[in-house]
């Protein structure tokens, strides 16, 4: 098993190097950079708690699904920027996400199938964390899940975090829903840390979900939503149904504990992938069978929800079309925090590009694109390539 791993990871070490990621060219690349950041915040270093949520998705956007009841009530009504963002991975690979937005890196340029947190963070690599450890604040990890999973009690460290909590480590009740800990036990957990840590600290608190991980087949969870014509039809995709209703509820409750803090307080949460559920009920969801799909719609495959609230009264107008590697960056411009000439790169970018994934991108007209492609934003796509590969692999 050993040799079959290490063999496994050995055929991901290896990425393709552009041609040309001297240092002299990364430096001219990046004194391109006119895009001069405008901080929205109103205070000074509000505690940031970001939540990516496990296979978080909004298939009623897409407006095609009849159900038997709403699957989320409070968040779209929730006076909040909201909006849909792109990610690498479907139905599984959540440490992808994680990477893409904590790190402000794309999948795109990495080989298929590989898992950056085993194979490529390998040393003190920055990221959101590291960034915002500069700046004052003591980040934490947390998890209800296995510390060793995707390898994030190695992964962590280096990327800056102070600490990494998991299951075995939560100080509040940890019930379950489906086989996991539930989005209230995880939220519950996530008030423990903010009323326990040092007066005056500033926090940012990284959280990754599980209550929504796969399989949906619990025969012990009763799914309380199904489609209006085809009621039992498709018990995974009901059971998935009724534990987004449940993160809806949670959410809700932590926004009425942190709405009553005086302390300023912004709270991102975002999907990680749409989940593995009936192939039968996806394509009623989209509107199209997956053969039959335009780049635009295929690219629907990987869209999911986000929303950005504060306590603090800061009007945030959310991007209309985003990638995970650029919302961790985008929240950085929320809290006014300078995320480098890196972050200053990645903001001009997305100028021409504004979602990038390992799928495919848009570009500034809202077109849809593969990778497959050749056409006139090869450069520019090219550039970003190299900037990545020489901070990944050899800055």
């Amino acid at each position: 098993g050993v040799l079959t791993a290490f063999l496994r990871n050995f055929q991901f070490m290896e990425v393709e190097e552009p041609s040309n990621t001297s240092p002299d060219y990364i430096q001219e690349l990046m004194e391109t950079v006119s895009v001069d950041p405008k901080p929205l915040t109103t205070v000074e270093r509000p505690n940031i708690i970001a939540i990516m949520n496990e296979s978080w998705a909004d298939f009623e956007e897409f407006g095609n699904l009849s159900l038997t009841d709403s699957v989320m009530e409070y968040i779209p009504s929730l006076d909040a920027a909201k909006g849909h963002a792109y990610t690498s991975v479907f139905g599984a690979g959540t440490s992808a996400s994680e990477f893409e937005f904590l790190t402000g890196n794309t999948m795109a340029f990495l080989p298929p199938g590989s898992i950056p947190y085993q194979q490529y963070i390998l040393e003190p690599s920055e990221s959101m964390a590291s960034v915002l450890k500069d700046n004052g604040y003591t980040c934490l990890a947390f998890h209800p899940g296995e510390r060793s999973s995707w390898q994030r009690n190695q992964a962590y460290p280096l990327l800056g975090f102070d600490e990494f909590k998991c299951g075995e480590d939560m100080n509040v009740e940890a019930a379950e829903s489906h086989g996991y800990i539930n989005d209230q036990s995880d939220f519950n957990q996530l008030i423990w840390e903010f009323e326990n840590r040092d007066p005056g600290e500033k926090l940012f608190l990284f959280n990754v979900t599980i209550q929504s991980h796969g399989s949906y087949t619990d025969p012990d969870y009763p799914a309380k939503l199904q489609l209006t014509d085809e009621q039992g039809e498709y018990p995974m995709a009901e059971q998935y149904l009724t534990l987004v209703r449940e993160t809806d509820q949670a959410f809700e409750k932590l926004i009425q504990y942190f709405e009553k803090q005086e302390e300023p307080v912004l709270i991102v949460m975002f999907g990680d992938h749409q989940p593995s559920v009936e192939q039968e009920f996806l394509d009623k969801a989209y509107g199209v069978e997956q053969k039959d799909m335009t780049m635009a719609q295929y690219m629907g495959k990987f869209r999911v929800p986000f929303v950005i609230w504060n306590n603090y009264g800061l009007e945030v107008e959310a991007p209309e079309i985003t990638s995970l590697n650029f919302l961790g960056q985008y929240v950085l411009d929320c809290v006014g925090i300078d995320g480098g000439e890196y972050s200053d790169f990645l903001r001009e970018f997305q100028q021409e590009i504004p979602a990038l994934t390992f799928s495919g991108y848009f570009d500034s007209e809202g077109k849809a694109h593969s990778h497959l492609e050749t056409n006139e934003l090869d450069e520019v796509i090219g550039e970003c390539e190299t900037v990545q590969y020489y901070r990944m692999f050899e800055e």
